[in-house]
């Protein structure tokens, strides 16, 4: 909780995990505020519970912080038990993310808060604090293998208390700590032990110190030898290190005398427990040491030292559930007066509760030859039996026993055991805490997605999909093929979960389908380099999934590759996959107790391929004819020029689907002019232009008619000096006439190369998701065909566009899909061709022409005279002749010429031809 007017708040900013943290301050600058006491206060915690009585509490967080470190702002956290708040950490200066253990343990029984408290003066500000992964442990209690408090030792209750550091000999029941360095025994500048009151409380500390100094410094602190480090073994120490030019080291020796940096500081850090894994030496005589160094003449005793408060070595027994436990037993001395083992006798509890076993037998411990009532810690239970060469012996000799013990739950087992020989002596009773992780890890999957939008297809992203989200779909359907896959092993489940995987035991492989070859392929393969063999992978369960398969179900009903053997990769970064399209991704990870999981399948279709588009027209009126020689379509004016669209590859599930088609629309506008004309009548006769004569009207097309120049009338010009030099000779478009004194007739060229485009549309963006869309002869629509690929058209009407069509046009567009992939910029020439042809009618001798009564004309021609029917079609934008037809009254309509067409390719026809035709008799005349 906290108040309205908290600056705590979640942020993406910074954080240590992905992606948001809790930050106290302002984003936009980013600074903290002066004058600032605010709280971010955790809701109600009960440690109230029996079973945490004698268990450890542990407040865990990460964090990083810049506040202002010459004066007094500070960072608190704050337990409220009682009615009241209780410091236990605070922090002040600058850190960068680092994870703090707060022991919290007095808490225990009582119902708590935790705060976390930031103050801030009147003076200068810095970035602030940011707080990541708050968890609070209840962790068992375990003895420790090591611990030292550098506090005062006394030789009895009463006695005087005298320092301990460096202890001498029978001052520690560990061994002695030592150190050494250029100022080893200075109280200033070697390591001493630190008994008095701490400047900043009047409590009395006990720490070992060094501070820093204007010479050299090389100061070590070394522990005593821990023997026989236990597994799952942790350096736990709670320490300050204040630096300007020090550098601290923290090292484990090994039994070899081999040094290991088990970690480095060379940053301030204030009042921080550090947790540091020691499992890597597990069975070792260890020593770890303290190096403190300054650089000759830049130590200072003020700005640079370290205190370590205490210093813990603990050990967590941790065991996968059912893991082998192997108990052996043989008598002793080893020669030929030992008379040999005759039984093992074990058991085991559960969550302090007795639980199960097995054996050859079942006894009371009263029960048990020489166990007497003073033996309670036997005589009080029931004890499995493992008798020499019983069913669970495995050692076949007689007189040894090797026998597996198996724990089956999940959390704390006490397990006990001891061996009698054939004489009834007893071993020492054996007692053992393990904790038992019987979960495997669950595998988040996690994308990267690069530079696209969301795709459509998708559900709303995730940071991370779990196992169950990919069986149930939630999971990406498709991604791109620059979109990274990462994975995070999930340590998860109730009770003891096994806190660490140092391993990092995450592996994956894919199936892909190649449509080249039409055959599944799997990655890796055993050339791949870094591929793993899967029977070289340790797994508690799923071997057929991962080691070896044999069956072709398993294979993609073909033939098991790599002789049935599984490979995989490691994971170890972030991958991409290699090639497009459909995809069955594999992958688990375990523990390092061997919990494994089953691997988790994921289909995902991987887009590799840019989008395609084509053109296609609707036609409602005339045909589409298509120059290839000049790459042009031509059309009438009520044609629907579409842009079809559809992603690539031509598997749908591998598709992203279109993004978006950007697109332009140009017309081809020739030069124009004014002439003057005597008369409106459409004739041929001379032009004028500022009362000068400048050409004449050779020819010209009566588009209505009706003998007037209009509107879409046309004239053929041939122009005089000086207008030749300026204008083309040929034919002119009518655009509009006035009359002031003369006609005024506006011409445009329509021949020729003289003009320019002009843009009708300019650079347009068609988003799919906009589909269905239609306004002022666009519009956007989308289709699906039999095999569910999608399409998004983009519809153009370019008569909707201008007020006269007629002419040529240039579109451009280019494609995007939600892979923001593009098979880049395309263009198209367009013609709207709004003239018919022309067609003039020549005789070949003998014809006779004549005039009659009513000003008709009649030629009169013989059953052989050639009749030519000469037709043009001879404007910029006209798509040229395609046929000739010629009809006689009442009959039907003859094709005499069509364009490609080797029956019908000549112009002209004799009257003898067409009967033959008519009537459908080659012989008739």
């Amino acid at each position: 909780e906290m108040l309205e007017t908290s600056k705590w708040h979640i942020t993406d900013y910074d954080y240590h995990s992905e992606n948001h943290s809790w930050y106290c301050g302002v984003e936009s600058a980013p600074h903290y505020l002066n004058c600032m006491n605010d709280a971010l206060i955790s809701g109600e915690i009960e440690l109230t519970s029996p079973d945490y009585e004698g268990m450890k509490a542990m407040l865990m967080f990460w964090h990083k912080y810049d506040m202002d470190n010459d004066y007094s702002d500070r960072a608190y956290v704050e337990v409220y038990a009682d009615g009241s708040w209780n410091e236990v950490a605070s922090y002040n200066g600058a850190r960068d993310w680092v994870q703090e253990f707060i022991d919290i343990s007095d808490y225990i029984g009582k119902v708590i808060k935790i705060r976390f408290r930031f103050y801030s003066n009147i003076y200068t500000t810095d970035l602030g604090w940011f707080i990541d992964d708050i968890k609070l442990e209840i962790r068992e209690v375990e003895e420790p293998v090591f611990e030292d408090n550098f506090d005062m030792y006394k030789h009895t209750v009463g006695s005087e208390a005298v320092p301990r550091f460096p202890p001498t000999d029978g001052l520690t029941e560990y061994g002695d700590w030592s150190r050494e360095g250029n100022f080893a025994g200075n109280s200033y500048y070697g390591w001493e032990q630190y008994v008095s009151p701490w400047p900043w409380t009047d409590e009395i500390v006990d720490a070992a110190v060094v501070h820093g100094y204007y010479y050299y410094q090389n100061e070590f602190l070394y522990s005593p030898v821990i023997y026989d480090l236990p597994k799952f073994s942790n350096l736990t120490f709670l320490h300050i290190f204040i630096t300007e030019n020090a550098i601290g080291n923290v090292y484990l020796i090994d039994e070899n005398g081999d040094w290991h940096l088990l970690k480095q500081f060379n940053d301030d850090t204030w009042f921080t427990t550090e947790d540091i894994s020691l499992w890597d030496y597990y069975g070792q005589d260890i020593q770890i040491a303290f190096e403190f160094s300054t650089p000759y003449g830049y130590g200072d005793y003020d700005t640079d030292f370290w205190v370590i408060f205490w210093v813990d070595i603990t050990s967590y027994g941790f065991l996968r559930a059912c893991a082998p436990i192997t108990i052996n037993a043989y008598d002793l001395p080893e020669n030929e007066c030992a008379v040999g083992i005759s039984a093992i006798y074990w058991r085991y509890e559960w969550n302090d509760i007795y639980s199960g076993g097995f054996g050859d037998d079942l006894v009371d411990g009263s029960e048990i030859p020489g166990v007497t009532e003073e033996d309670e810690e036997i005589y009080d239970f029931e004890w499995w039996v493992i008798y020499d060469n019983g069913d669970y012996d495995e050692d076949p000799r007689v007189g040894y026993i090797s026998f597996e013990a198996h724990l089956p739950e999940n959390c704390t087992h006490d397990l006990y055991y001891f061996a009698k020989d054939k004489l009834c002596h007893s071993s020492e009773l054996k007692h053992e805490r393990w904790y038992v992780d019987g979960i495997a890890p669950e595998t988040l999957l996690g994308i990267s997605w690069g530079n696209h939008p969301e795709i459509p297809r998708n559900e709303e992203p995730k940071q991370w999909y779990t196992p169950k989200d990919v069986e149930l779909g939630n999971a990406p359907n498709v991604i791109c093929i620059n979109d990274d896959v990462h994975f995070y092993a999930n340590h998860y489940g109730d009770g003891c979960i096994y806190p660490y995987n140092w391993q990092n035991n995450t592996y994956y492989r894919w199936v892909w389908w190649n449509e080249t070859s039409e055959m599944y392929e799997f990655y890796p393969t055993p050339d791949t380099p870094g591929a793993i063999n899967g029977s070289e992978i340790d797994v508690s369960s799923h071997a057929d999934l991962i080691q070896f398969n044999n069956s072709s179900d398993f294979w993609f009903e073909q033939e098991p590759p790599f002789g049935g053997w599984i490979y995989w990769m490691h994971y170890e970064e972030p991958f991409y996959f290699t090639e497009g399209c459909e995809h069955w991704l594999y992958y688990f990870s375990k523990d390092d107790l061997c919990n494994t999981e089953e691997p988790v399948e994921w289909h995902v279709g991987v887009d590799d391929s840019s989008p395609e588009s084509n053109l296609e027209f609707e036609i409602s009126n005339g045909t589409l004819y298509y120059n290839e020689t000049s790459n042009v379509y031509y059309f009438q004016n009520c044609t629907w020029v579409v842009i079809n669209t559809t992603d690539l590859p031509s598997n749908p599930d591998c598709q992203t689907g279109i993004w978006y088609v950007n697109y332009t629309v140009w017309r081809w506008v020739t030069r124009e002019t004014t002439v003057q004309l005597i008369s409106d009548q459409v004739k041929k006769g001379a032009i004028y232009i500022s009362g000068e004569e400048a050409g004449e009207i050779i020819d010209y097309i009566d588009s209505n008619g009706d003998g007037l120049w209009n509107y879409c009338d046309y004239m053929n010009i041939e122009w005089l000096s000086p207008y030749d030099g300026i204008y083309n000779d040929g034919w002119y478009h009518v655009e509009s006439i006035s009359f002031v004194g003369y006609y005024n007739v506006k011409i445009r060229e329509v021949m020729g190369g003289a003009g320019e485009w002009t843009t009708l549309i300019p650079w347009t963006t068609a988003y799919e998701w906009e589909a269905p869309y239609q306004q002022n002869g666009i519009k956007y629509d989308k289709w699906y065909d039999e095999e569910g690929r999608e399409y998004f058209r983009l519809w153009i009407h370019l008569g909707d566009l201008v007020n006269f069509s007629c002419g040529k046009y240039e579109i451009h567009w280019q494609v995007y899909d939600y892979n923001n992939m593009t098979e880049g910029e395309r263009k198209q020439d367009l013609v709207i061709d709004c003239t018919p042809p022309r067609t003039e009618k020549e005789f070949s001798e003998p014809f006779i022409e004549e005039t009659i009564a009513g000003g008709e004309t009649i030629h009169w021609v013989t059953n052989n005279t050639k009749i030519w029917l000469n037709s043009t079609d001879d404007f910029i934008w006209d798509s040229g002749v395609y046929e000739i037809w010629y009809q006689f009254w009442n009959e039907e309509p003859i094709l005499l010429w069509k364009r490609g067409d080797e029956t019908h390719n000549k112009n002209y026809f004799t009257i003898e031809e067409a009967v033959r035709i008519i009537l459908n008799d080659p012989d008739a005349t």
